[in-house]
Formats: C-alpha cells, structure tokens, sequence
C-alpha cells in the first residue's frame, strides 16, 4: 500500500503536479517497493523514484526469474499477483502424454501448459499472503485459452478458494467452455449426455482485454497482516465425471483485487 492514503483523484492531480521531484514521488510509492524492484532484478538506486512508480503501476512485469507476473492497481494502489503455469501444482504435468511444456507468443511467461488428455484434472496454485495487500478483497482466477478443437471442458469442474491453514471450504461450480458453446469433444463423453448441459449457478468464463480467457475460482479478504507468513491457495478439479478432456493452455493463475479489472 502507499504510504499515504489518497483518493484516485487527489493522486492524479498530484502526479500531474509532481515532475521529476523525488520527494513527491516517494510518498506514491509501497513501502516494499525497494524488495519488488530487486525481484524484478532492477536496482532501486539505479532508478528515480519516478521512474520506480512508473514501472510499478504501469503493466504487469515478472518477479523471481519468471515465476510470477505482478503489478499495482491504479485505482487504489493494491497489489495484484500471477502464479506462472510452472509454479502451479498441476496433476500429470511432466508427462508428456497428458501435458506437454509449450511457448504462446501472447503469454507473458516464457512457457505455458498445454493440456494434451487427462481425465483427472487437478490444477492447485498457493501465493504467500504476504504477496498481497492487507485488508483487502482478492478474487482468484484460473488464465486460459481453449482450443477450437477442444473437447471435455464443458463438464462443470469444482473451484475452491481457501487459506491453507483454515478448514472453512467453500466450493463452488465452474464451466471452462460454456456446454452451448461447442459440441466438440460429444463423442469423448459417452455416458454423460445428461452433463453437458450448463450447471445450474456454475461460473462461466470471460474474455480478458488481453486476449486470455479467465473463470473466477473464488474469493478471499486478505486480513493476514503483511507480518503473517500464511498461504492461500486456488485450486481447479474434476476428478468426479473423469471424462477425457484436452485442448487447453493454462497461463497460470491470477490473485487481484476484487473488481479490478484486466
């Protein structure tokens, strides 16, 4: 969070106002943004306080060699994280057969998963609760893009979205291909006709400016302190109709602040 509370508006006229002037940029910037820019492999000292706000606020950029995507909300200076495919704890993933390691030019990562065939689909993501702003609302989400020959991911799929060291579960329906979308795949699902058919209350996906598909997983306030070393994690499953699906690319998966938009 910054280190002064202001309003979008106060912060803009201000910005405007600013110039070069370190000192007025300073008060704009997290108090952890010396750590953020060293895991972005930038050196705080080669940088104006300026340009330090620019690079944070401005487009989502990597942490830790890749592993993650981050970057602050504008309107409100909260912190928004990315989970890389490869940090996901994806069921099969390093075998060929069901997953395979693959490169997507619009991907801000430098691999994405490309599912092959599974029927036992598990895709798990945790982030430390420390990577996200403090009293704050977070919505969960899986980035994906399905191909057009995509087939099994209109069967409804579990999404739950919990702290690692609480009980309290609440899962929820969710849909990767609307089942009116496509019939692609129909021939894979013999048997389960009376599936494919939309769940009712289940979560369908929507389309992200930046072209990537996202399918909400669920939500969380994030009262843990910046203090507290706790996890949260995200998950994905269908693992109860087991019918064979195939034909998905998965990003990773996305922790922003409720209502943010992307």
């Amino acid at each position: 969070m910054s280190k002064k509370s202001s309003s979008p508006r106060e912060v803009s006229w201000d910005l405007k106002a600013a110039g070069d002037d370190d000192d007025v940029w300073d008060k704009f910037l997290p108090w952890d943004y010396g750590e953020i820019l060293a895991r972005a492999g930038v050196s705080p000292g080669l940088t104006t306080k300026k340009q330090a706000y620019l690079l944070l606020f401005g487009s989502p950029f990597l942490l830790d060699h890749g592993k993650l995507s981050f970057m602050f909300n504008k309107g409100g200076g909260e912190k928004c994280c990315m989970l890389s495919a490869r940090e996901l704890s994806i069921a099969w993933k390093d075998t060929p057969y069901f997953w395979r390691w693959t490169t997507l030019p619009e991907s801000r990562f430098s691999e994405v998963a490309e599912l092959q065939c599974v029927c036992w689909l598990e895709i798990r993501g945790k982030i430390a609760t420390t990577m996200l702003s403090d009293k704050t609302n977070y919505s969960a989400y899986l980035v994906f893009k399905a191909k057009a020959e995509c087939f099994g991911l209109e069967i409804a799929a579990e999404s739950v979205v919990k702290f690692v060291d609480s009980e309290e579960t609440e899962v929820s329906a969710v849909h990767l291909v609307s089942p009116r979308a496509t019939d692609g795949g129909a021939r894979y699902n013999i048997g389960h006709a009376d599936r494919q058919v939309p769940q009712e209350n289940a979560r369908l996906p929507f389309e992200r400016r930046d072209g990537w598909m996202e399918i909400q997983l669920g939500e969380f306030y994030n009262d843990r302190g910046k203090d507290n070393h706790g996890e949260v994690e995200a998950a994905l499953v269908e693992t109860k109709v087991q019918n064979w699906k195939g034909g998905l690319f998965v990003e990773g998966i996305e922790f922003r602040p409720k209502g943010m938009q992307i």
